[in-house]
């Protein structure tokens, strides 16, 4: 069916000599959005669908529009049902993290139906046409590249717009000397002409996969991120118990220091990215009371707790890409 058009067409499937059924969409529009599901039904009445929701499910196809990149970037096609389109962007949706259904298409071939989206930003780039990107997440069965169970693409990259960061990234795997990532390039293929463009495409990202790659059980251990507190200060009814918009809003935030003995002092500034099952705050709390100290006391919880070499050689990268964005 038309995708949003909200009724489908009956197309008949047909068994061939290899054994498979085949059936074909009628050709549509250039630029089209159609919306498919597959029902099967055995000898004995019993139906399956493909995808498991059927018409509830996203399995989309996008007739060729002239947008796919031929400059080597990856094309990275993110097809949303119009109605789940218009949900993401509605301004008190924005924030969310819950993800809707959607047909992602890597370089015109690899298809992963039924996949989910978000949208990624901080909740002041989530605003911004320049800053928002995507969180794209996978099922179990249906990988991405056949490893990956989540990817982001980003398009903000702390000192400006664009995928400059990469570079510094590229410098920081040569050196080999401060844990790094490794991403990729894509041109993002959206219904919405403003968003449609180059972007970073964020693979393994700071999680199990890199920390096993980079240090010797490194996912065994606990990871945590340095964050600001965001919050917003309107709503769309203009109640306390409205819905929230992202902007404007209100930022506060706290130095690595003693925030006392109870670890909720610590959680939303300092967020548990690893084994959050654990929910061990202990050795951030220490190293967090240890820097908030002075004179002798701080080199020895220096000593105790950092590897200092690599924590300036860390700083040093942080200084060279300009970036004015991070904890430094």
């Amino acid at each position: 069916g038309i995708a949003g058009a909200g009724r489908f067409a009956v197309v008949p499937m047909t068994l061939q000599p290899d054994g498979r059924h085949r059936g074909t969409i009628p050709g549509q529009a250039a630029g089209a959005l159609l919306q498919f599901y597959v029902a099967g039904q055995d000898l004995r009445g019993a139906t399956s669908l493909f995808p498991a929701r059927g018409p509830e499910a996203r399995a989309l196809v996008k007739v060729d529009d002239g947008l796919a990149a031929q400059n080597g970037l990856h094309n990275l096609r993110i097809l949303l049902h119009p109605d789940d389109d218009a949900f993401l962007f509605t301004p008190s949706n924005l924030m969310s993290n819950d993800r809707v259904g959607a047909t992602l298409i890597e370089d015109e071939r690899d298809i992963y139906y039924d996949a989910g989206v978000r949208l990624k930003s901080s909740q002041r780039g989530r605003p911004e046409t320049l800053r928002v990107g995507f969180a794209l997440s996978f099922s179990p069965d249906r990988l991405f590249r056949g490893s990956y169970d989540s990817v982001l693409t980003d398009r903000s990259e702390g000192v400006g717009y664009g995928q400059r960061e990469m570079l510094i990234e590229q410098v920081m795997n040569h050196a080999g000397s401060v844990p790094s990532r490794y991403n990729d390039l894509a041109q993002v293929l959206v219904g919405r002409p403003e968003l449609v463009g180059p972007a970073a495409l964020q693979l393994a990202r700071n999680g199990p996969l890199l920390l096993d790659q980079q240090m010797e059980d490194g996912s065994d251990g606990l990871l945590f991120e340095y964050e600001l507190i965001y919050y917003p200060v309107t709503t769309t009814d203009g109640t306390p118990t409205g819905l929230k918009l992202p902007k404007p809003d209100q930022v506060v935030g706290t130095a690595i220091k003693d925030l006392g003995a109870d670890p909720e002092g610590y959680r939303y500034s300092f967020m548990v990215k690893n084994n959050r099952w654990r929910d061990d705050y202990r050795g951030l709390m220490t190293f967090a009371k240890g820097l908030g100290q002075s004179g002798a006391a701080l080199d020895a919880a220096v000593a105790a707790t950092l590897d200092v070499d690599q924590w300036l050689r860390a700083f040093a990268f942080a200084t060279l890409s300009g970036a004015v964005d991070n904890y430094a």
